[in-house]
């Protein structure tokens, strides 16, 4: 036998591994970056003509380097990757379905417990 022969395969990994590590990895970023009692500041993109989508930004709040000026940072992507939801292609906000209740609420509370496994974790504000 040659070293190309005993040498490993590469294993592939399937759509729905890939989107799994993924959203594994999503959710440990998030908990590194927003932690448990932070204030997720929700940015309203656009709402369809029937009122029915939304398009939410989430951007977090971090302390500066040395103290200075907080720095945003933007959430959308790594939500978007860890509840499943699309991503809106023109204004990158996530796609959020419904009416008839605050929508970043639900949009930050849904995220929540999927990221910590219980509600209220965040606060949300609108800017």
């Amino acid at each position: 036998m040659t070293n190309e022969e005993t040498a490993e395969k590469p294993v592939k990994m399937t759509k729905k591994a890939r989107r799994e590590l993924a959203k594994r990895e999503a959710i440990q970023r998030l908990r590194e970056l927003a932690p448990e009692g932070s204030t997720i500041y929700t940015v309203l993109r656009h709402v369809t003509r029937s009122g029915m989508m939304r398009h939410i930004d989430l951007y977090v709040f971090a302390p500066g380097d040395d103290g200075g000026k907080p720095v945003k940072l933007w959430l959308s992507y790594l939500a978007h990757t860890a509840l499943g939801w699309p991503l809106a292609k023109f204004d990158q906000g996530v796609k959020v379905s419904g009416c008839g209740m605050c929508m970043g609420f639900h949009l930050v509370e849904t995220l929540s417990r999927v990221v910590y496994g219980e509600s209220n974790a965040w606060r949300q504000e609108w800017i």
